[in-house]
């Protein structure tokens, strides 16, 4: 298990800014975002930005994208850009209609977009991480494990995140469930809200990805001010020694 930050909602900030927060709080991977951080479409970018994360110490947890399998084309430059900036997976979306509204043709058309792009990125030691949203096929955690598993790949894994207002007990639930399928999990950071609120979440999670190949990633809300992610991320390392 490893601490980190996802820099999607950290565009406004300079990349070295979010280097030393980084630091300053203590944490050890970074996920750079492909739109956040102008990275998509120029391997140069990311190849110096890479370079300086590791300069400070930190691995590069993922690259995070946009890219929306089976609907987007050209993932060979996902791929190379992901190389560039020497990340340990890439992010995507898995189509765009949700589970529930696509039929067995959508399903297919995606699984086999999604095995040849862990090809491609396998070949050169890059996992992808599938992300869960609405309007995918990824749209909750009994569906992402569903694609991941007809996927079958084993460098194929997902993204799980707790739903904001559902109780501690099924979201904890969710987790155990897709457990050896999960890559990431994001730990959402609101102004107002801290971690702390939900310990009885989080301290279980912890504890259930303790001694993983998972990175636990600080996801900014509407932050602006780096005061509520140093906060956030004090109680993670605590909470993650607390359990290791």
């Amino acid at each position: 298990m490893r601490s980190g930050l996802s820099a999607e909602g950290l565009g406004d900030h300079r990349t070295g800014d979010i280097l030393a927060l980084a630091e300053r709080a203590g944490l050890q991977s970074i996920e750079w975002s492909g739109d956040a951080q102008s990275l998509s479409g120029d391997r140069r970018r990311a190849a110096e930005l890479g370079s300086r994360t590791r300069d400070a110490g930190l691995v590069v947890g993922g690259y995070r994208t946009p890219y929306r399998v089976g609907v987007d084309e050209h993932d060979d430059a996902l791929v190379d850009e992901a190389l560039a900036l020497g990340a340990r997976r890439i992010r995507v979306r898995a189509g765009l209609v949700g589970a529930g509204e696509a039929d067995e043709a959508t399903w297919r058309f995606v699984v086999r977009a999604l095995r040849g792009l862990a090809a491609r990125a396998s070949d050169v030691g890059i996992g992808v991480g599938i992300g869960m949203y609405r309007d995918s096929l990824a749209d909750c955690v009994e569906t992402a494990s569903q694609l991941v598993d007809r996927v079958g790949e084993p460098t194929v894994r997902l993204y799980w995140s707790p739903p904001r207002f559902e109780p501690a007990g099924t979201a904890l639930r969710g987790l155990f469930e897709s457990l050896p399928l999960v890559c990431a999990v994001e730990a959402p950071v609101a102004g107002r809200e801290p971690l702390a609120d939900r310990s009885a979440l989080w301290e279980r999670a912890l504890r259930m990805v303790d001694g993983g190949d998972v990175d636990v990633l600080l996801q900014p809300e509407c932050v602006s001010a780096p005061d509520p992610l140093v906060r956030d991320a004090i109680y993670l390392l605590d909470r993650q020694r607390a359990v290791g």
